[in-house]
C-alpha cells in the first residue's frame, strides 16, 4: 500500500499470541478509505501460530520479529522502521472505522498546529456487542488544556485511536521501555507537553 502519494501513514500493530485476532486488526487497516499507509506488525516473540498467519499477507505488510521485550519495545522497533509523515499504533485486539485515517489526516492537512488528533472508541465482545464507549457526550477543551482535562475526569486517550506527526514525535524518546502499564498515558502526557491534541 506504500505506493501512493503522500503524506504516508505509517500503521505500528504490535503482537504477541494473537494469531487468532491479528487478521482482524490488519485487515481493518487495509479497508481504510486512505490508502497511503504502511502497515509494519512487530511480533514480540509469540509462540503461537502468529508468524504463519503474517506470512499470508505477503509484501502487504511489513513483519518484524524480535524476542519478547514488551509492548513499549515493539511498538518503538515499529517507530524506528517507519518510513510515514504520520504515525498511528494499533494494539492487535481491536479494528477502524474504514474513514479514521482519512478524517484524521484530513485534520492534521488542514491545522499544522496540530500534532496530534485521536477519536471516542468503543470497547466490544468477540460478538460485536458495545460493552462501553469512550468518551461519551464528553466535551474536551482544546490543545494543551486537554491533559489536565482528562486527567480531572479520570479519562485517557486510546492509543489505538491517535494519529500523531513523526515530526512532533521526534521531540520524545519514543515509550518508555521501563514502563509495562501506562506507557501510553505516559508518551501522551509528554506529547501534550510539545504539541496541541
Amino acid at each position: 500500500m506504500s505506493s501512493f502519494p503522500s503524506p504516508l501513514v505509517s500503521v505500528i500493530i504490535p503482537t504477541y499470541n494473537r494469531a487468532s485476532l491479528i487478521t482482524q486488526a490488519v485487515d481493518s487497516v487495509l479497508a481504510q478509505s486512505y490508502r497511503a499507509v504502511e502497515i509494519i506488525v512487530v511480533d514480540d516473540g509469540s509462540t503461537d501460530e502468529t508468524e504463519a498467519v503474517l506470512a499470508r499477507y505477503g509484501h502487504s505488510i511489513r513483519v518484524i520479529c524480535q524476542p519478547n521485550r514488551g509492548r513499549s519495545q515493539a511498538r518503538n522497533i515499529g517507530l524506528q522502521a517507519a518510513r510515514g509523515e504520520f504515525i498511528a499504533w494499533r494494539d492487535s485486539d481491536n479494528y477502524w472505522h474504514p474513514a479514521k485515517l482519512a478524517a484524521q489526516v484530513d485534520f492534521l492537512e488542514h491545522h499544522p498546529d496540530t500534532g496530534l488528533v485521536f477519536t471516542r472508541s468503543e470497547a466490544v465482545n468477540l460478538q460485536g456487542k458495545v460493552l462501553a464507549i469512550q468518551f461519551p457526550d464528553v466535551k474536551l477543551p482544546p490543545a494543551r488544556d486537554l491533559t489536565l482535562a482528562l486527567l480531572r475526569r479520570r479519562l485517557t486517550v486510546d492509543i489505538s485511536t491517535v494519529l500523531v506527526r513523526q515530526a512532533v514525535l521526534a521531540h520524545t524518546d519514543g515509550f518508555s521501555a521501563s514502563l509495562w502499564l501506562s506507557e501510553d498515558v505516559d508518551l501522551l502526557t509528554r506529547l501534550s507537553q510539545v504539541t496541541h491534541f
